[in-house]
């Protein structure tokens, strides 16, 4: 028998909400678990450099080695640093496209926001237990939130959101 229509979406979609954890890219978490600097010490290292606030950041593995990309909201702009993964150094600053990022946020939404990027991170990471691989700050309705995906010591992934206004996570 051959589903159509709404009923293989349905499907299809119970399949894929079924599952909230993912398995990680396995380089990409050797990677982060070999790395000397945490996520929030690059975000604190970068929101010092950028004099603002952290809205984005993710390990990645770049040229066999890791690093951080962050976004920090200064008074006028937007940057976008890289920082050595190891060594917690910035390799990398560039003025970033400030309107491709604020669609829908504000920046004095993120501005306002009483809970940290930082702060957010260290809920998700002792909520779920591993550490924190991205995060980011995106509008929910009337209200900014952060999403933070943390990865588990067995390789999985999973994701949490975080209210920025109370630091409440936010129910699913």
């Amino acid at each position: 028998m051959r589903m159509q229509g709404p009923l293989a979406l349905l499907a299809v979609t119970g399949v894929l909400l079924g599952a909230p954890a993912f398995a990680a890219n396995k380089k990409d978490v050797q990677a982060l678990n070999q790395a000397k600097v945490s996520l929030t010490q690059a975000i604190e290292t970068a929101t010092k450099q950028g004099n603002g606030k952290a809205i984005d950041a993710e390990f990645e593995v770049e040229d066999g080695g890791g690093q951080y990309e962050i976004k920090v909201l200064g008074s006028d702009k937007l940057m976008k640093y890289k920082l050595d993964a190891n060594s917690g150094q910035v390799t990398e600053a560039e003025e970033a496209h400030f309107e491709k990022f604020f669609t829908r946020l504000k920046p004095e939404d993120l501005r306002n926001a009483r809970t940290s990027l930082v702060e957010a991170i260290g809920i998700a990471e002792q909520r779920l237990g591993g550490k924190a691989i991205e995060a980011e700050a995106e509008r929910e309705s009337d209200h900014i939130q952060y999403e933070v995906k943390v990865v588990k010591p067995d390789g999985s992934t999973d994701e949490i959101e975080i209210n920025a206004t109370n630091g409440q996570v936010a129910e699913r």
